[in-house]
């Protein structure tokens, strides 16, 4: 199990789970198995870490699981020359135009004959759930998230995940660079600060990486920029205060990325059991995630929303 990378970059879920046990029994029914595919785009299920559906936390306060996700999507280009060509010659041969309808049929049966003769792209993607509600996808994209998340709500019918959503996150951004450009020190909250770099974007779209220094150095044009909407804030580097060497990245849709965790790979070479050396590793960094989650809610006065 290599753990280098993992919970460095997080799409974030607030979800109540039932117990362990209740978890596992239910994702054993959605396993992953490679003799199930029926030709669909994209094959998931659940699998196995160390042989059990899921690892729990050496404390017992959350645990961690893993889904497959594979892809099988033809290049468009490829598909759609394929759909010109039948079209083509088909209609040369039956005199008669082809419609919206039949094209579309023809395109589903050029893609499913596509998806059968080509490999699958597969990705497993570890989850870290915590007894406070917290929901973590480590290295996941938006449409991967997605996927996992459907998955759960087959698995577990009653089960609520959401995103941490802030409404208006670019804009809190913006303002509280502004805030501190100005001299605030407070302006990301009791517990965090700024990084090393932040990401703005101007009003023909472009978007511009700024080091501290050069934000320290024209702090005075760039707020005034930031005050008349002439930049934007899009991602934002920020450090824990009183945990030196750790910072993160948050972006307009509360995205983490580049998280540097305290402990390391390394840190764990003397322990033994590799499988019990993964689960404390997996809870150390999970709860370092979720203290990093709690100060940008803090610093966005943020509200859970109610159902």
């Amino acid at each position: 199990m290599n753990t280098k990378n993992m919970l460095c970059s997080v799409m974030s879920y607030s979800a109540e789970m039932p117990d362990a046990a209740v978890v596992e029994k239910a994702f054993s029914g959605f396993e992953f198995d490679q003799d199930q595919w029926l030709g669909a785009a994209v094959h998931k299920g659940f699998e196995r870490i160390s042989g059990e559906m899921l690892q729990q936390f050496p404390s017992r306060d959350g645990f961690v699981f893993a889904v497959r996700i594979d892809t099988r999507k033809p290049p468009s280009s490829a598909v759609k020359r394929a759909v010109e060509d039948k079209v083509s010659r088909t209609e040369k041969a039956e005199s008669r135009k082809v419609g919206k309808k039949e094209r579309k049929q023809i395109k589903e049966e050029i893609e499913f004959n596509m998806r059968v003769k080509m490999p699958a792209s597969s990705k497993t993607i570890y989850c870290f759930w915590h007894k406070t509600s917290k929901l973590f996808l480590s290295g996941a994209s938006k449409s991967e998230a997605d996927e996992v998340t459907s998955l759960m709500v087959h698995a577990l019918e009653h089960i609520k995940a959401s995103t941490i959503y802030i409404s208006g996150i670019t804009d809190g951004l913006s303002k509280r660079l502004l805030h501190w450009l100005e001299g605030d020190d407070m302006a990301f909250g009791d517990d965090l600060d700024a990084g090393e770099s932040c990401t703005l974007k101007n009003h023909d779209g472009e978007k511009i990486s700024v080091s501290s220094s050069d934000l320290r150095a024209y702090s005075d044009d760039l707020a005034k920029a930031i005050q008349v909407g002439g930049m934007t804030c899009e991602s934002l580097q920020l450090t824990i205060k009183k945990m030196d060497g750790v910072c993160f990245t948050l972006d307009k849709n509360f995205r983490l990325s580049g998280i540097s965790h305290t402990t390391k790979p390394e840190d764990m070479n003397d322990l033994e059991d590799p499988v019990y050396s993964f689960c404390i590793e997996s809870e150390s960094r999970t709860l370092l995630v979720c203290r990093i989650i709690d100060a940008v809610k803090a610093m966005f006065h943020y509200d859970k929303p109610e159902d």
